[in-house]
């Protein structure tokens, strides 16, 4: 009975999902979105501090993929994409930083969305029990592909409403 109201909630929640999209006003990115807050150039490298800011990215998503290799979890392929993430998004945002646009923006957001899509599967599957658990293991690749999806659209539209 159980796993039938919550397919039920999850077809109620995607069906509304479309509704929720397409009825709302486009969501904007502020015009001064990439003014960073700091402007110095040190080393040679622009926008320096918003630049070495994200080394904690990069040593917390290796040490997360080290410890994964050496005490896999039941759900070690949303971990691995949480980690794995965590390191792309650790150049993938210094990228950004250190020349802040829309096209370098996507490389940032990039792997982030593959880092929260990790977490979310990664949640789910060692929440849930059975067949949800199952169903939550096959998640991973297809909110993969809507994160990066929901880029595509920002990038096309202007609108981060999916983002």
């Amino acid at each position: 009975m159980t796993l039938r109201r919550e397919a039920l909630v999850l077809l109620v929640l995607a069906a509304l999902a479309p509704l929720l999209f397409f009825g709302a006003a486009p969501i904007l990115q502020p015009a001064a979105y990439h003014d960073l807050a700091d402007q110095r150039a040190l080393l040679g490298i622009g926008h320096f501090w918003n630049v070495v800011s994200n080394l904690p990215f990069l040593v917390v998503g290796l040490m997360g993929l080290d410890l994964l290799r050496r005490k896999p979890e039941e759900a070690a392929a949303a971990w691995a994409a949480l980690f794995g993430g965590t390191v792309l998004a650790a150049f993938g945002s210094a990228w950004y930083h250190s020349n802040p646009n829309d096209v370098t923006l996507i490389w940032d957001r990039l792997p982030i969305g593959i880092a929260f899509m990790g977490f979310f599967t990664a949640l789910l599957v060692e929440h849930l029990e059975g067949p949800a658990r199952d169903a939550a293991r096959r998640l991973l690749a297809p909110l993969i592909v809507l994160s990066a999806a929901a880029i595509w659209w920002w990038s096309a539209s202007g609108d981060l409403s999916l983002w």
